[in-house]
């Protein structure tokens, strides 16, 4: 998170930031958790477990909230063994109205079922979302707040305790937040009962985001808790859970849920249309990590390529080795070089392998002094015509990681991987990532200990070359290589 910089005589001090989040693990012993800031006055938290370890019914209470830390735990009623399994737990402290109305009161349960209104809201133009929940432990009966009527002028609001306890609770420090707006974050209303409801995101998050939720109505009498689980870059499933001392079975209620994560970085993708069977593929591993791409016919990569676009992809086929080799399209060869020279990033693949190189053997001979190559990285591409068998009969070879490298998240070790009569790739200069570990068993080649996969860059842009094909059975492998050339 960005802090503000304040120049004060010729001192740098960082100032805090009025709002935290962050995924910890949670159960029923006290768990603290504690800020990375120090806050200027005690914020206000608010938490949501984002798995489902345990499926019994828990409630989740906090206490010692101070300006450095807080405590938490998860309580189960005495329905059940008090004991719960782990769980992820996200977390929200903000300062007081920071974001929206966020401010902490002071409530007693002294009748089970009435509801104490807070007309506090001013400025909202419309039902805002609202977020509620105990920032104290002054009673140990399992106990949440329960809200009703929200509008744009207040609430409704009382502390419901399990159906095993008598309802009547005494005085305890309850923080709400209401907004219609939370700059940096995702939040939306879903109508939710008892069965599990997926939710996209809008956006892709670069990891696992936090995911807070809150019921917004009361539609129904029996208590119930927000359960969610599955939460991944793209979307999380949520439900409700009633109390164990009811039936099970819920009516739809409103839910308000607000997203904090890092969004990934989107890029614009120039695909060339080689006529590669894996262009599908590579189109529907992008944009499900929130890339947009265009495919570009070779006659086009020259007028279109611009720096609108951040990254191109070359991918198999022969008529893109031709498209190269021959300079079949003036213009191209030298639009996609001043394109990553500039500082766009190139994938090549199999055959966009090949003409990414600056060097080419072919059935044994060295013919770079008598065709075109793109020339991004010192690597020699070697080629046989015996392995287009290869091309309309995929094989999984193994493969050997022989380098630590980003582009791979730092694997190692022996990997399967989609062949289709890709190339082998040499180089004095430039990093060889992975090697072939097996043979070409239908035309007879040993191609163990050649290199299959280089990194480097050209300019200012970074560069990709893979005999294999990531993109039918590998996305990872892919969204990896995508993910280092735009560090």
């Amino acid at each position: 998170m960005k802090k503000a910089i304040l120049l004060l005589i010729f001192l740098l001090i960082p100032l805090a930031s009025a709002l935290e989040y962050g995924t910890d693990s949670a159960d029923q012993s006290w768990t603290t958790i504690t800020f990375d800031q120090s806050f200027a006055t005690r914020p206000v938290v608010f938490t949501q477990v984002n798995s489902d370890n345990d499926v019994d019914f828990t409630v989740t209470r906090l206490r010692g909230v101070n300006t450095n830390q807080f405590q938490v735990r998860l309580q189960e009623t005495t329905y059940d063994d008090g004991v719960h399994a782990s769980e992820d737990l996200a977390w929200l402290a903000v300062e007081v109205n920071e974001v929206g109305i966020a401010r902490s009161v002071r409530l007693r349960q002294n009748d089970p079922s009435f509801f104490r209104p807070y007309n506090v809201f001013n400025g909202f133009s419309s039902t805002p979302y609202f977020f509620s929940q105990m920032q104290a432990f002054r009673n140990g009966q399992p106990t949440q707040t329960d809200v009703r009527n929200i509008s744009d002028a207040g609430f409704e609001m009382r502390l419901e305790e399990t159906s095993d306890m008598n309802g009547i609770h005494p005085r305890e420090v309850v923080g709400f937040l209401a907004f219609e707006d939370f700059a940096d974050a995702e939040y939306d209303m879903v109508s939710v009962n008892t069965s599990w409801v997926s939710v996209s995101f809008s956006e892709t998050y670069a990891s696992v985001p936090s995911v807070l939720a809150s019921v917004n109505s009361e539609n129904e009498g029996d208590t119930v808790s927000v359960v969610v689980r599955d939460v991944t870059e793209t979307g999380f499933e949520i439900k409700l859970l009633e109390d164990p001392g009811f039936d099970g079975t819920h009516l739809a209620e409103d839910v308000s849920y607000l997203v904090l994560g890092e969004v990934a970085e989107s890029l614009n993708v120039a695909i060339v249309d080689t006529g590669s069977s894996g262009i599908s593929y590579i189109e529907s591993a992008l944009q499900g990590e929130g890339h947009s791409t265009t495919l570009i016919s070779f006659s086009n990569v020259a007028s279109d390529l611009d720096s609108s676009y951040d990254l191109i992809v070359y991918p198999g086929g022969q008529t893109g080795v031709d498209a190269v080799l021959y300079n079949q399209y003036p213009g191209m060869i030298g639009a996609i070089q001043d394109f990553v020279d500039d500082g766009g990033d190139y994938i090549g693949i199999c055959g966009g392998a090949i003409v990414g190189s600056d060097g080419f053997v072919y059935n044994g001979l060295d013919v770079t002094g008598y065709t075109y190559q793109l020339d991004l990285l010192d690597v020699e591409a070697t080629w046989y015509s015996d392995w287009s068998y290869y091309v309309g009969n995929m094989a999984n070879l193994n493969f050997n990681v022989v380098m630590v490298h980003d582009v791979l998240d730092d694997a190692l070790g022996a990997i399967g991987l989609d062949y289709a009569g890709g190339p082998t790739l040499s180089s004095g200069s430039v990093d060889i990532v992975v090697e072939y570990d097996d043979e070409l068993v239908a035309v007879g080649y040993d191609l163990t200990g050649e290199g299959a996969l280089a990194v480097g860059s050209y300019g200012a842009g970074q560069v990709v070359l893979s005999s294999f094909h990531p993109e039918y059975n590998d996305q990872d492998i892919l969204i990896g290589f995508v993910d280092w050339v735009s560090l």
